[in-house]
Protein backbone atom coordinates (compact mmCIF):
# COMPACT_ATOMS: atom_id res chain seq x y z
CA UNK A 1 0.00 0.00 0.00
CA UNK A 2 1.36 3.37 -0.96
CA UNK A 3 0.43 6.51 0.93
CA UNK A 4 0.30 9.92 -0.69
CA UNK A 5 2.59 12.56 0.76
CA UNK A 6 -0.45 14.41 2.09
CA UNK A 7 -1.34 11.37 4.22
CA UNK A 8 2.05 11.42 5.97
CA UNK A 9 3.41 13.63 8.69
CA UNK A 10 7.12 13.28 9.43
CA UNK A 11 7.10 10.38 6.98
CA UNK A 12 4.74 8.41 9.22
CA UNK A 13 1.14 7.40 8.61
CA UNK A 14 -1.35 9.06 10.95
CA UNK A 15 -2.25 5.62 12.32
CA UNK A 16 1.32 5.11 13.57
CA UNK A 17 1.39 8.54 15.20
CA UNK A 18 -1.94 7.83 16.92
CA UNK A 19 -0.67 4.49 18.26
CA UNK A 20 2.48 6.08 19.68
CA UNK A 21 0.60 9.00 21.23
CA UNK A 22 -2.03 6.61 22.55
CA UNK A 23 0.60 4.86 24.61
CA UNK A 24 2.43 7.99 25.75
CA UNK A 25 -0.80 9.72 26.78
CA UNK A 26 -1.43 7.01 29.37
CA UNK A 27 1.50 8.24 31.45
CA UNK A 28 0.69 11.54 33.19
CA UNK A 29 4.31 11.73 34.37
CA UNK A 30 5.31 12.65 30.81
CA UNK A 31 5.37 16.44 30.63
CA UNK A 32 6.65 16.89 27.06
CA UNK A 33 7.52 14.74 24.05
CA UNK A 34 9.87 15.93 21.32
CA UNK A 35 10.54 14.38 17.95
CA UNK A 36 14.14 14.88 16.86
CA UNK A 37 16.53 13.55 14.27
CA UNK A 38 15.90 13.03 10.58
CA UNK A 39 12.11 12.81 10.87
CA UNK A 40 11.94 16.17 12.65
CA UNK A 41 14.35 17.74 10.16
CA UNK A 42 12.49 16.33 7.18
CA UNK A 43 15.50 14.51 5.72
CA UNK A 44 14.40 11.00 6.73
CA UNK A 45 14.69 7.99 4.45
CA UNK A 46 12.58 4.89 4.11
CA UNK A 47 13.14 2.93 7.30
CA UNK A 48 14.54 5.85 9.33
CA UNK A 49 13.93 5.32 13.02
CA UNK A 50 11.68 7.47 15.18
CA UNK A 51 13.70 9.52 17.68
CA UNK A 52 11.69 10.68 20.68
CA UNK A 53 12.80 12.60 23.75
CA UNK A 54 10.53 12.41 26.78
CA UNK A 55 10.62 14.98 29.56
CA UNK A 56 9.34 13.07 32.55
CA UNK A 57 11.39 13.69 35.69
CA UNK A 58 8.92 11.76 37.87
CA UNK A 59 8.83 8.70 35.61
CA UNK A 60 10.36 5.67 37.31
CA UNK A 61 12.77 3.29 35.60
CA UNK A 62 10.10 0.61 35.74
CA UNK A 63 7.63 2.86 33.89
CA UNK A 64 10.29 3.86 31.32
CA UNK A 65 10.94 0.21 30.56
CA UNK A 66 7.20 -0.42 30.36
CA UNK A 67 6.82 2.37 27.79
CA UNK A 68 9.77 1.05 25.80
CA UNK A 69 8.25 -2.43 25.72
CA UNK A 70 4.80 -1.17 24.78
CA UNK A 71 6.23 0.89 21.92
CA UNK A 72 8.25 -2.14 20.75
CA UNK A 73 5.10 -4.26 20.91
CA UNK A 74 3.49 -1.99 18.30
CA UNK A 75 5.77 -3.73 15.79
CA UNK A 76 6.12 -0.57 13.74
CA UNK A 77 8.71 -1.00 10.97
CA UNK A 78 10.80 1.95 12.18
Amino acid sequence: MSLAASELRYGLPESAIKKILGILSQYPEIEHVWLFGSRAKGNFRTGSDIDLCLEAPKLTLCKRLEIENRLDDLLLPW
